[in-house]
């Protein structure tokens, strides 16, 4: 919901604006605010759930259609942005999907107004699915996030309790008890209507109801005309059969012949109804009194198997289970056939064999027939006739053609085995006589029809039944069919004429159920029929209308065993005398539940509500699934709702959660909390109240140079150990020295780092929020995590001259612009209130016009934040010079934000040279330079020495012995003028002017040598660290 504010004073929103979808902030507005551009300052300000967000955020921050987003015009400019907003504010409009937490309105028109139903609701907790788990540095104000959907749930007729698992993040935190919250209500001051227990990571949650897991339905609930819920009408029927004259089956499709009537009207997809549409069958009872047979052309319809659970309805009615089934065999038309036969290659070469005899045998399939020829048989046709002499009676004879020898098959019937000839019969035959396998003679035979036997539900076989063929219907128990889809054609009555004009569709379209209710999805539909012996009911579960729902209680593939449903009277229950006497009414309400995915019979739960009450009621009554099941529920109210202005008596379906049995009985790792609450005179959901609570996160610490348990700690360097930590480092990557030595100037200076991680960044972007809470910056220091404090600095470090540059310095200075800023202004979250506050940081003579904006995250204490502007508002100031150079590998020495000395050669400022030599006496050292001094009359000069690792020694207060010597008071190293390494280098000059104090900001290193880059130093830019701000800031 996006409420759109006239001012950020008590008043009701302008407008108020939909969405069904989850959206970022600054998506909303591009989609909606025609021109809408980011801008640093907007015209306008955004709470999330009473949370600011940050403009910068709101590309990013996601709210849900639950969520509450206020907008409220912020007057920087002339006063059009506000107006321009408002006109937005009254054109936009989008959907809305409501959760099961909403407020409930109140009927209008009342004779008598009662006091609306205070809920129990919270707002400014989150659902972050997929999201990072906060993590907490030091004290700050968290409001958790859900690890569960909330449990809603009236305990009486009058008082709503709200079962929350909130997570609050990672590791474990100190919690005190007056830092739990509803809104800005500490949770103990509620007494016995609010409580709440803080569970550490990893423990056991198995006696916690809070750690269940409610699936919230969102089918039921506010709707978009206003109502706190599904208004339950009253009972009303819808015709239950089908009476039309004729009606046409085909596949999975119904349909009525034109002029033979209609479906009744309201038949519509989900419905389920019994059809028995009659086909043929033949009843044979065996001689032997065996089981019943059935058989006939529509049998294949049923797609019967062993052990299917059937339905007879017509001839031969009742029950029964299949006992055997032969599919369909068809008939086979007469194949004549034709003879098998073994040809000749050539005309015989000889006919005479009464001197050489010839011998050889003919074979079909397994049997074989010898032939002997010893005779002359002077020709041919000699030949054939002794051949076929020799066949006699084998079903093979001998016969010519054209010239040649051929035996085969006498006569049909046919065998369709091929002919083989074995021995010398080269003569007779040929070298390569000619095989043909002829082809079997069949006989036709008659098909047979599908056929099944039945038995009993006992076992015993079904017999005794009325042969003949008789008209049947067949199908599972039930003979059940699920509607999918209505054809479009109804006609609704629109009471023009006397009589009823309205019809159903012309057609549906259906699914078997099996006897279990499942669909059955291999059925391939009805035989093509037209008939008017048919009969199409509703069965039971569709008989009556007006339902609401029915709803899945659970998503797909989960399974549940207990249920809750809310019911609301949004004006109270009750009725009036003509007296004005209250009366007690009574309301019946049922409930169906069924398996959804078997489509069973429904079975019904009654509730009868009583009261004599004008006030806002409600009541939660519960269901137990006789097993785990996707079930789902519809609603109906028995009775009609009065219509006498003197009785209450509306109804509404107002919550449906199911109990998921999956959540976790622990969360390793996580701290979480469970809160109770209830709605009523101490807590109201008008409120706008929020859970939240004020913890202090528990981290090691170093005690003694060793990290100790987990303690709440807000300090600095436990966080930051923590962070570096987290991805895989370990001490020795680390620079504990460093850590050990600013925690204690942290630590002392009360300098904390109070903020709660909620989005996925680098370890260096966390390592720098936490490090800028103490004036300080990440850096790597050879490969170690170091931190670098900018402070007040007393001694330079290193010194670069002519003598170790490789080019002239460079430097420039900033002059000052009409557009420079003139002001800081620093947003940070005060401890005191845990709001967004600005606190404005500027010098004296500073118009405050052109404001730089700070975000500082983890700074929680306002003069630390105003400290934090004024260092920034003072670098603006002062440090407005940098410089650069170049060396060779002596910039290695230096790290970032180090204090050195730079010089250059121009005259007037200060000079440098190499030591050539030196000595060291009773009295001063006198060093030798390689170049002439300049001294300048009246002023007070110095002397810096480079020592070998490239820090200096000084300055030291130098006294003129020549142009070429110099003395001071003493030196802290021995000078090495071997020539084996550098010699010293000297920066010599006045006091004021001996060189350049500089922070180094920049090392570029090449092969050989070195790019730095550095601002200047100056010590006003610390002159605030340890003020207070003032009260005007």
């Amino acid at each position: 919901m996006i409420e759109f504010y006239p001012s950020k004073l008590e008043g009701s929103p302008l407008e108020r604006h939909r969405t069904d979808q989850v959206m970022t902030i600054e998506g909303w507005l591009f989609q909606n605010v025609p021109g809408y551009t980011p801008r640093q300052s907007p015209p306008i300000s955004v709470e999330l759930n009473g949370v600011f967000i940050n403009p910068e955020r709101w590309a990013k921050t996601e709210f849900l259609p639950q969520d509450t987003v206020r907008i409220y015009p912020e007057p920087k400019g002339t006063g059009l942005e506000v107006a321009v907003w408002a006109v937005v504010a009254a054109v936009v409009a989008v959907g809305v999907v409501m959760m099961t937490q909403r407020p409930l309105s109140t009927p209008r028109n009342r004779g008598r107004s009662g006091q609306n139903l205070n809920l129990a609701k919270t707002t400014g907790n989150q659902v972050k699915v997929g999201d990072v788990i906060r993590e907490v540095a030091g004290r700050t104000r968290i409001f958790p996030d859900y690890l569960v959907p909330p449990r809603h749930y009236f305990v009486n007729e009058t008082e709503q309790w709200v079962e929350l698992l909130l997570c609050v993040g990672v590791g474990e935190f100190e919690i005190n008890a007056t830092d739990v919250k509803f809104s800005d209500t500490t949770l103990a001051s509620l007494g016995s209507t609010a409580r709440y227990k803080v569970y550490g990571p990893g423990e056991s949650l198995a006696d916690e109801s809070a750690r269940l897991w409610w699936h919230n339905s969102t089918e039921v609930g506010a709707t978009n005309t206003g109502s706190g819920g599904l208004t339950l009408t009253n009972t009303t029927q819808v015709a239950q059969q089908f009476s039309g004259n004729a009606l046409l089956a085909a596949d999975l499709v119904l349909s009525v012949p034109e002029g033979a009537g209609w479906f009744p009207f309201g038949w519509d997809s989900g419905m389920i109804a019994r059809v028995e549409l009659t086909y043929p069958y033949t009843f044979t009872a065996p001689v032997d009194g065996s089981a019943t047979i059935v058989s006939g052309p529509h049998l294949p319809m049923l797609q019967a198997f062993v052990g299917m659970r059937i339905e007879i309805a017509g001839a031969n009615a009742g029950n029964y289970i299949v006992a055997s089934y032969e599919p369909e065999v068809p008939g086979t038309p007469a194949v004549p056939g034709n003879a098998s036969m073994v040809t000749g290659s050539a005309a015989p070469a000889r006919f005479n064999f009464d001197v050489v005899s010839l011998s050889f045998t003919v074979s079909r399939g397994v049997s074989s027939f010898p032939v002997s020829l010893n005779t002359n048989v002077a020709n041919l046709a000699g030949l054939v006739s002794a051949v076929s002499a020799s066949l006699s009676g084998t079903g093979l004879v001998a016969s010519a053609s054209s010239g040649r020898l051929r035996i085969a098959e006498q006569a049909a019937p046919f065998t369709g085995s091929p002919l083989s000839v074995t021995g010398s019969v080269t003569d007779i035959l040929g070298s390569i006589p000619a095989f043909v396998t002829g082809v079997k003679t069949e006989t036709a035979t008659d098909g047979q029809y599908a056929r099944m036997t039945m038995a009993y539900d006992g076992g015993a076989p079904a017999v005794g039944l009325q042969p003949g063929s008789l008209l049947a219907t067949i199908g599972y128990r039930g003979l059940r069919y699920r509607i999918t889809e209505v054809s479009d054609d109804s006609v609704e009555d629109d009471g023009n004429t006397p009589a009823d004009e309205s019809h159903g569709p012309s057609a549906i379209t259906v699914v078997r159920l099996t006897d279990t209710g499942a669909v059955d999805d291999d059925w391939l539909g009805f035989d093509a029929m037209q008939t008017s012996d048919v009969s199409v009911v509703l069965d039971s579960s569709t008989t009556e209308g007006d339902w609401a729902g029915s709803f899945a209680v659970c998503p797909e593939n989960e399974v549940v065993r207990r249920v809750e449903l809310d019911f609301f009277f949004p004006a109270g229950l009750i009725a009036y005398s003509k007296k004005g006497r209250q009366v007690e009414v009574t309301v019946k309400v049922e409930a169906q539940y069924r398996d959804i995915n078997t489509a069973g019979e429904w079975t019904s739960v009654f509730w009868t509500f009583k009261a004599a009450r004008r006030d806002q009621i409600a009541f939660t009554r519960a269901i137990n699934f006789p097993t785990y099941m996707r079930g789902e529920i519809r609603v109906r109210r028995i009775g009609e709702e009065s219509s006498d202005s003197n009785q209450q008596d509306r109804v509404q379906w107002y919550g449906l959660r199911a109990r998921i049995d999956k959540a976790p009985l622990r969360y390793e790792g996580v701290t979480t909390i469970a809160v109770y609450a209830c709605g009523g005179t101490k807590l109201s959901a008008q409120s706008e109240s929020q859970v939240s609570l004020i913890a202090t996160r528990k981290l090691p610490v170093l005690v003694n140079g060793a990290w100790s348990e987990p303690t709440a700690t807000r300090d600095i360097a436990p966080w930051a150990s923590y962070v570096s930590k987290s991805v895989g480092a370990t001490d020795d990557d680390v620079d504990i020295e460093e850590f050990v030595r600013y925690g204690a100037i942290w630590h002392s200076r009360g300098d904390y780092f109070d903020f709660s991680v909620e989005e996925a960044g680098t370890v260096k972007e966390a390592l720098n929020d936490a490090l800028k809470a103490g004036f300080a910056e990440f850096t790597l220091e050879r490969g170690r995590i170091t931190p670098v404090r900018d402070e007040p600095r007393s001694q330079i470090k290193n010194m670069y001259t002519p003598q170790n540059m490789t080019g002239p310095l460079k430097r420039s200075f900033t002059l000052p612009a009409p557009d420079d800023f003139d002001g800081v202004s620093i947003k940070f979250r005060d401890q005191r209130t845990w709001a967004e506050e600005t606190v404005k940081c500027r010098l004296p003579g500073d118009a405050f016009q052109t404001v730089k904006e700070i975000t500082l995250d983890g700074v929680t204490d306002r003069d630390r934040a105003w400290r934090y502007g004024m260092r920034q508002r003072r670098a603006q100031v002062y440090q407005n010079k940098s410089y650069s150079w170049g060396t060779e590998l002596s910039a290695l020495n230096s790290g970032y934000l180090n204090y050195d000395a730079v010089a250059d050669d121009i005259p007037g400022y200060a000079q440098s040279s190499i030591m050539t030599d030196f000595s060291v006496g009773e009295g001063p050292v006198v060093i030798e330079s390689s170049e002439a001094f300049t001294w300048s009359e009246g002023q007070t000069h110095v002397l810096a020495v480079r020592r070998p690792d490239g820090s200096i020694s000084g300055p030291w207060a130098a006294y003129r012995i020549d142009d070429y010597r110099i003395a001071i008071q003493s030196i802290d190293f021995v000078p090495d003028l071997s020539q084996q390494i550098a010699p010293p280098h000297l920066l010599f000059g006045t006091s004021t002017r001996w060189c350049y104090p500089v922070l180094v900001t920049s090392i570029e290193p090449g092969d050989y040598s070195a790019e730095m880059e550095a601002i200047n130093y100056d010590v006003r830019v610390y002159a605030d660290d340890d003020n207070f701000a003032p009260e005007d800031a």
